[in-house]
């Protein structure tokens, strides 16, 4: 069962965290497919295993899911922090129209 945690780190630090969580993704879809994918060459060119070698393959799609899955998350971390970035670099709309009515 796979659940969702959140917890709260400093703004500046959300870009090394999304990385942290992307090399993770990247690694563990790799590992998981390399030796599914050495695996399942044994099982059904050396030995002809169509069921064993119908497993793997579900296990591999398995690896893609919860990598995509983990990455899906990172994406949503970007996006806030792409809205949380433009919320902090808005001019403050009261500040304009105060130094308008200075000048007029």
């Amino acid at each position: 069962m796979r659940v969702k945690i959140s917890y709260t780190v400093d703004l500046e630090e959300m870009p090394e965290r999304v990385d942290a969580l992307v090399d993770e993704a990247t690694r563990e879809l790799q590992k998981g497919l390399e030796s599914g994918r050495e695996e399942f060459n044994h099982l059904l060119m050396k030995h002809g295993n169509l069921e064993k070698s119908i497993k793997r393959v579900d296990e591999m799609r398995e690896a893609l899911l919860k990598a995509d899955l983990q990455l899906s998350d990172c994406t949503q971390l970007l996006v806030k922090l792409q809205g949380l970035r433009a919320q902090l670099n808005e001019p403050d709309n009261e500040q304009p129209q105060a130094e308008e009515d200075l000048n007029e």
